[in-house]
């Protein structure tokens, strides 16, 4: 199970961070319950929702809030993501990352982003398309 930007877990209505973890919580448990996910699945739901709450609890701890700032949140699930659909689509075919190389992508992104352009999924998908290109010619 993964937990999709986008979705409830990226735009909750307005839910204290502790107060959506709780909800989602139940949710998995019920699900578990009921068989409907694998004991495997709820630990990576676990560990994304804890990565989330961290994530939250960093940003937070600089007085900044909901009302007073934003911040957008990239994991490694995310450049996975971004890999396996580009495999999908004929590109990166023999590339495969450890959770280290995805997050050296990301802190390599978060070091060389220009702020005035933001940092998207074509951003992600450029790091690993440079990335595929030096594994190529290393080979």
């Amino acid at each position: 199970m993964r937990i999709e930007k986008g979705g409830d877990f990226g735009y909750h209505k307005r839910k204290s961070s502790e107060e959506y973890l709780l909800s989602a919580l139940e949710d998995l448990t019920d699900q578990l319950s009921q068989d409907k996910i694998t004991e495997t699945q709820v630990i990576e739901a676990l560990e994304s929702m804890t990565r989330y709450y961290t994530s939250f609890h960093i940003f937070n701890r600089h007085g900044d809030n909901s009302k007073n700032s934003i911040a957008i949140v990239w994991n490694i699930e995310d450049v996975q993501s971004i890999l396996e659909d580009g495999q999908e689509d004929g590109y990166f075919k023999d590339l495969k990352l450890t959770d280290k190389d995805c997050m050296d992508i990301l802190t390599e992104i978060e070091l060389r982003h220009d702020s005035s352009q933001g940092v998207c999924s074509d951003t992600i998908w450029y790091y690993l398309h440079d990335l595929a290109k030096e594994k190529k010619e290393e080979a």
